[in-house]
């Protein structure tokens, strides 16, 4: 329990500093501005589903003031009860205050400016908006950061990097978890202590990421297993992964019954993306990896290809090993 005990201590001394004007933490490694953000949605697949909500904070170092952007979202499509009982978001509230995707993701747009972006588990929520901006003939050009790859780094070996159990160890209530200005507040903690546990120079190493690019194993067209459970999909994997190598992931998808492609084409169903794939972002924020932009170009052509990020993939094989 001596982790824990440790864990809360530095969270609660982070939270005092910040709350206090003579005693701050460190957090010189961080930008003076940047928003941190989180959206709720229809469910995983940003190919599929819809954003429902987002909501993002202008995070001001020098200030007191920290804006907010806070906006619900018309889906297309009923929202599933699941997501209702999860986030507490009912059609009638959708019905009632959201609005077009389009108008809100221009909002947002302008709203971000060019500040770089924190979430928690970026992928996800990166993934969802750069596919509904690409939609609607938007770009969202902005860097991004993941607050959980932080905290992972910051705190290894804690038995959950659930953001709210990251919450609960430091004290803090977690009702109107799943909403998403709530869950951006929770990331501001997380982020601001993560960075401020690292210290400057190891953060600046969190920064610059792995030095090997995507692929760093060869990947070879393999046919998968005939009777396995996903059968007839055809997977790539893109960017680097946290846990384990892209040629270990493969071979798991390969018994699943996946066949393996080492680029996206016509034929692909499920593109994974690495985890870290915050690291791998040009100036103007977009992903470096070939693969992840020509999903994005099939999808608005209206090919059906699921986008998963890498704890989405560990669910899905986790699903499917439990049949």
């Amino acid at each position: 329990m001596l982790w824990l005990i440790v864990f809360l201590v530095i969270l609660t001394i982070v939270l005092i500093a910040l709350k206090s004007n003579s005693s701050k933490p460190d957090l010189s490694m961080l930008p003076k501005q940047f928003i941190v953000l989180d959206i709720e949605t229809t469910g995983l697949d940003s190919s599929r589903d819809e954003i429902i909500e987002i909501g993002a904070i202008k995070v001001s170092l020098d200030s007191d003031e920290h804006p907010t952007f806070q906006t619900l979202i018309k889906p297309t499509r009923k929202i599933p009860r699941k997501i209702t009982q999860l986030t507490g978001i009912t059609a009638d509230m959708v019905e009632k205050d959201g609005a077009d995707i389009k108008t809100e993701l221009t909002g947002f747009i302008d709203f971000i400016g060019d500040l770089d972006l924190v979430a928690y588990n970026a992928p996800f929520d990166m993934g969802f908006l750069r596919n509904a901006a690409y939609k609607h003939n938007l770009e969202i050009r902005n860097k991004s950061h993941c607050a959980l790859v932080a905290a992972r780094k910051a705190w290894p070996g804690l038995k959950s990097y659930k953001l709210t159990e990251l919450a609960k160890l430091n004290g803090r209530p977690v009702e109107g978890h799943h909403r998403a200005l709530r869950d951006a507040e929770f990331t501001i903690l997380v982020y601001t202590a993560a960075a401020s546990t690292l210290g400057a120079s190891n953060w600046a190493r969190l920064q610059e990421g792995p030095v090997s690019k995507s692929y760093p194993e060869k990947i070879v067209k393999t046919e998968g297993n005939p009777s396995g459970p996903l059968k007839g999909e055809v997977i790539v994997f893109t960017a680097d992964f946290e846990l384990c190598t892209i040629k270990l992931v493969g071979s798991i998808a390969v018994n699943l019954g996946c066949d393996l492609h080492p680029n996206v084409t016509k034929k692909t169903t499920i593109l994974v993306v690495g985890n870290k794939i915050s690291y791998f972002t040009t100036k103007s924020g977009n992903t470096q990896t070939g693969n992840h932009k020509k999903a994005l170009e099939y999808i608005s052509r209206g090919q059906a290809i699921r986008i998963l990020s890498e704890s989405e993939f560990r669910d899905l094989v986790w699903k499917h090993r439990q049949h």
